[in-house]
C-alpha cells in the first residue's frame, strides 16, 4: 500500500477519496477510526493516511496532480501494510 497524503482528520480526506474512487482506484484510509474515536490521537498516530494499492499508486497520483489536487510531501510505501497483504493474498508462505 502507498500513503498518497496524510491528514489530521478523516473529513478532511474526503474529498481526495472521493474522487479517486469515482475514477476506480481502490482507497483506505489508516487509522480512520481511531481519529474518530479520539481526535487528540490522531496526530499521535501519525494522522489518517490515504492510501492505494501498489499496482495503483502511480495511476493515482497522476490523475489527482491533473485534477489540481495538493498532495504536499512524495508518495511513500507502507511496507507494514504491503506485507500483511502479501501474506493475506497467499503471496508469502
Amino acid at each position: 500500500m502507498y500513503t498518497i497524503k496524510t491528514f489530521t482528520y478523516p473529513t478532511d480526506a474526503a474529498v481526495m477519496r472521493s474522487f479517486l474512487d469515482s475514477q476506480g482506484i481502490q482507497t483506505f484510509l489508516n487509522n480512520e477510526i481511531n481519529a474518530q474515536v479520539d481526535p487528540l490521537l490522531s496526530n499521535a498516530l501519525g494522522g489518517v493516511q490515504l492510501m492505494v494499492p501498489n499496482e495503483q499508486a502511480e495511476m493515482a497520483v497522476n490523475l489527482l496532480r491533473e485534477n489540481g489536487f495538493d498532495l504536499g510531501t512524495k508518495v511513500k510505501e507502507n511496507k507494514l501494510l504491503t506485507w500483511i497483504n502479501k501474506i493475506m493474498s497467499g503471496k508469502v508462505k
